[in-house]
């Protein structure tokens, strides 16, 4: 009886010692198992980090590389303006020195000033597309909104460009659509003019046959879509976003020969972002260009619609023979 006690407690005494040592390897297990749960979420924290400074160091690179960039084009852009400066100063000086000639036959002395003129125009131009991009640039240019019937200045924009061709096989025409209706735009006068003088101008200059148009149509009840489309030399589709950036100038075989200060569509826009719109280039090397704006803030009467069906407003009366 007393072996059977003594066997009892020695089997008890073991039981509890190897639940002890089980409590043991349990909290062993727990912390083991609590410990690589950390280090897991180390390891996840340091991949992200590890993410994060490789996203930083791509930012970084790319920011590099758009600085390098911007580097590069201001230092092309200040020599092609040189170029672009000297050009038409020299021809001007070149032509105005011989005009002092007065055995000159009166037939040259008139094309000497047509050129001394041209160049004038052209310099000109440039020195405007500076002073305009610089006040761009700064924050400067205020908008003065108005309302304005732009059938007038299309017309009148037409109408000076018709007369200065000297491309008889290119048409320059208004679409069917702005000589059918009368459009009253909310806009400034000015800067609307030089939105599409410029794009009217670069259709004129790279386009020698064909036709040239500018039209307008409804987007929606709130902007209208300009548009100038040309017959010309196209833009090759992966210029057409780097077109309108600034300092960019699109250099290839078939625009060497054109000059320009390759400021003109970074200005356009400029300004059309400054009245509310969005501008963008359609078509392809050698198949001519389309350039379409938005422009909101319009009312439209003629034949074809009534104020009420475009605007929603009451419809008003305006005398479009003044």
């Amino acid at each position: 009886m007393v072996t059977l006690t003594i066997n009892v407690r020695r089997r008890t005494k073991a039981e509890k010692k190897v639940k002890e040592q089980i409590a043991v390897i349990n909290e062993r297990n727990q912390s083991l198992m609590e410990s690589h749960k950390q280090q897991s979420e180390l390891n996840s924290e340091l991949e992200e980090a590890n993410a994060q400074l490789m996203s930083m160091n791509i930012s970084l690179e790319d920011a590099k590389k758009k600085a390098e960039e911007s580097e590069r084009l201001k230092s092309s852009f200040l020599a092609n303006l040189s170029h672009e400066i000297r050009t038409p100063l020299n021809a001007i000086l070149g032509f105005s020195s011989l005009l002092v000639n007065s055995n000159l036959k009166e037939e040259t002395k008139e094309n000497y000033n047509k050129i001394i003129t041209s160049n004038s125009e052209s310099l000109l131009v440039l020195i405007d597309d500076i002073l305009d991009f610089s006040k761009i640039e700064a924050g400067q240019v205020q908008i003065h909104t108005e309302e304005i019937l732009i059938n007038d200045i299309i017309g009148e924009l037409v109408s000076f460009y018709n007369q200065k061709s000297e491309k008889p096989n290119l048409q320059i025409r208004v679409s069917d659509f702005l000589r059918k209706n009368k459009v009253l735009l909310q806009t400034d006068k000015t800067r609307f003019k030089q939105i599409v003088s410029n794009l009217l101008s670069n259709a004129f200059k790279f386009t020698e046959n064909g036709f040239i148009e500018i039209g307008t149509k409804i987007k929606n009840s709130q902007e209208l879509i300009f548009y100038v489309e040309d017959t010309g030399l196209g833009i090759d589709k992966k210029f057409h976003t780097a077109i309108f950036e600034r300092f960019r100038k699109i250099e290839d075989v078939n625009t060497r020969y054109y000059g320009g200060s390759g400021l003109g569509l970074a200005i356009c826009k400029k300004l059309i972002s400054l009245l509310g719109g969005e501008i963008w280039v359609e078509g392809d090397s050698g198949k001519g260009s389309t350039f379409f704006f938005t422009h909101p803030g319009y009312i439209i009467t003629g034949s074809e619609f009534s104020q009420q069906q475009i605007t929603g407003k009451p419809t008003i009366k305006y005398n479009w023979q003044n």
